[in-house]
């Protein structure tokens, strides 16, 4: 499993990077779940090797129990920004 996840986020990586290539102009929003992105790491650090000057942004969301006093320590490593949503409110999914 580990393996086929290491491959979509190489498929991703290269797809990203060879849009990229033809269109420098345009910004790229890409939306996926957080082992790919996670750290820069997956999808984000496929891309970096396909394109080592792209400038990555990561954006992290999380629901955490620390909502209304986050241990910011806690996220720091995950992503560029992150969104914490309070974890007592109702899922509507």
């Amino acid at each position: 499993m580990y393996q086929a996840q290491n491959l979509w986020d190489a498929t991703m990586g290269w797809s990203i990077a060879k849009f990229i290539k033809t269109h420098r102009d345009y910004k790229v929003l890409q939306i996926n779940g957080g082992f790919h992105s996670e750290e820069k790491l997956g999808s984000a650090a496929q891309l970096l090797r396909y394109d080592p000057k792209v400038r990555i942004i990561n954006i992290a969301v999380y629901s955490d129990d620390s909502f209304t006093n986050p241990d910011w320590s806690k996220f720091s490593k995950m992503g560029d920004y992150i969104i914490l949503t309070d974890p007592k409110l109702p899922k509507t999914f």
